[in-house]
């Protein structure tokens, strides 16, 4: 009789633990087939990229503040050379005018005009997404050089300092913001004296 009964629970406890197992995978192969697999196409994007060995060329505007004076409308042109896609230099001509409001008479001629040559180095490319969903390449480069500043009828060195963010929205055109530092020694206080000029521009290029 204690035999029937111990092969009775045996086979009571064989059918429980068959019915568990069958459960488990059951809902193993349940759970693997609720799992849905997204199936998304995903569309190459094309970024304008500056290309090397590429020139370029463009106008700006902007305003110039002369030590010691005012600050007033300056524009000009820039051409520049891209060794790679980090390495440019650039040539700019600009021109602007020194307001006197005080008419000092060591101020013989309010014309002001520069030649600059500059070494550019970008250190922060990326990307900017316009309202339309279109990826724009943009660079963030700082450069320096020097230059010529022809002010009160004479010709000064210069030391240039300054950086720039670039907006590439096509493979051709740029846009650009930047800010410059001149350092030279001028006499339009009568005396040589070491100044500082600021100029802010806004502009925009073309590659070929």
């Amino acid at each position: 009789m204690k035999i029937l009964t111990t092969i009775n629970v045996t086979t009571i406890m064989l059918v429980l633990l068959t019915s568990i197992a069958s459960t488990s995978i059951a809902a193993e192969k349940s759970t693997s087939s609720d799992i849905i697999t997204p199936d998304i196409e995903r569309e190459d994007t094309d970024v304008p990229r500056i290309k090397t060995e590429d020139f370029e060329i463009g106008a700006y505007a902007g305003v110039y503040s002369t030590e010691d004076f005012g600050t007033s409308t300056v524009y000009g042109v820039t051409g520049s050379y891209h060794f790679t896609e980090d390495i440019f230099y650039s040539l700019t001509i600009g021109s602007s005018t020194v307001i006197d409001a005080s008419n000092r008479t060591s101020v013989m001629s309010n014309k002001l005009s520069y030649l600059n040559l500059l070494f550019g180095y970008n250190v922060l490319p990326g990307e900017v997404y316009s309202s339309a969903g279109k990826a724009w390449s943009s660079s963030t480069y700082f450069v320096g050089g020097l230059g010529i500043t022809d002010i009160n009828n004479s010709q000064n060195l210069t030391i240039i300092l300054g950086g720039g963010l670039r907006l590439v929205p096509s493979k051709s055109i740029a846009v650009h913001i930047d800010f410059r530092d001149y350092i030279l020694n001028s006499n339009l206080i009568g005396r040589n004296k070491s100044s500082q000029n600021i100029e802010i521009t806004a502009g925009a290029s073309w590659f070929f």
